[in-house]
C-alpha cells in the first residue's frame, strides 16, 4: 500500500497551520519563562512599611494603627451585674389552652341543659297541615320490601 495523497490544497493549509503553531509557540514560551522567574511582591504589611519608610503619612497612620504594642492598655473593665439565682417556685399546674377551651364547651353545655327552652315554640303553616286526617302505614315487618306505589316496575 502506498501513501494516501493529499491534493495539493490541503498540504499548504496543514503547513501554514503548522507554521503559526510553531510561531505562537516561540513567542508565548519566552513570556511564560519571564512571568516564572520574577520575584513576588512583597504582602500589604510591608509595601505599606516601605511607604511610611519614604515619607507617606497615612501609610505611617496605619501602621500606627495596626500595631498592637502601641496603646496596649486593655479596655476599662465594666462592672458585670449578675441577677440573683432564685430557685424556680412552686406554681400551680397552668392548663394548656386546650384544656381551657374544652372547660369553657362543657361549661357551656351544661348551661344550655339547665336551661328552660323559650323562643323555640314551632308554627306549623296552615297550607302544610292536611285538611283530613290521613292514617298512618303500617309497618312492615323487617327483611319485606316495601310496597310500591302503582305503576312502579
Amino acid at each position: 500500500m502506498g501513501r494516501r495523497s493529499i491534493p495539493n490544497g490541503e498540504t499548504r493549509l496543514l503547513a501554514a497551520g503548522r507554521r503559526i503553531a510553531a510561531l505562537i509557540l516561540l513567542l508565548l514560551l519566552p513570556v511564560l519563562v519571564l512571568a516564572g522567574c520574577e520575584t513576588p511582591r512583597p504582602d500589604f504589611t510591608e509595601r505599606t512599611r516601605q511607604d511610611c519608610e519614604r515619607g507617606d503619612r497615612d501609610a505611617c497612620r496605619l501602621l500606627d494603627a495596626f500595631d498592637p504594642s502601641k496603646d496596649a492598655k486593655p479596655p476599662p473593665a465594666r462592672p458585670v451585674r449578675v441577677a440573683p439565682v432564685r430557685p424556680p417556685r412552686p406554681e400551680a399546674a397552668r392548663p394548656t389552652p386546650v384544656e381551657t377551651d374544652v372547660q369553657a364547651i362543657m361549661k357551656g353545655i351544661e348551661q344550655a341543659r339547665g336551661a328552660p327552652r323559650t323562643g323555640y315554640q314551632q308554627e306549623i303553616p296552615s297550607h302544610a297541615v292536611p285538611s283530613h286526617d290521613v292514617p298512618m302505614p303500617e309497618q312492615a315487618p323487617a327483611g319485606t320490601p316495601s310496597p310500591q306505589p302503582p305503576g312502579t316496575p
